[in-house]
């Protein structure tokens, strides 16, 4: 899809508060986040990082803040979710 495409989806679908969103919005914006800081190092610094790096990052920056968020498994959906 194109870029234009994909943002369209997103700002679509990864609405709520769902675990599920959340789950969703995660990688997505922290996707964003990477990017944005891997274009600085490349403009200001004139340095990059190896594209293993950036995947490795974002998977960091996901699975940390997965594990602080306070998670319901009142609901159904969030038990099924969060099986191991």
């Amino acid at each position: 899809m194109t870029w234009e495409l994909e943002l369209g989806w997103a700002v679509t679908r990864l609405k709520g508060r769902s675990l599920l969103t959340v789950i969703l919005q995660l990688p997505w914006n922290t996707f964003i986040y990477i990017i944005w800081k891997e274009r600085n190092l490349r403009i200001f610094q004139r340095k990059f990082s190896h594209e293993d790096s950036l995947i490795n990052s974002i998977k960091d920056i996901v699975s940390i803040r997965l594990r602080v968020k306070p998670i319901s498994r009142a609901s159904k959906i969030n038990s099924r979710l969060c099986i191991e």
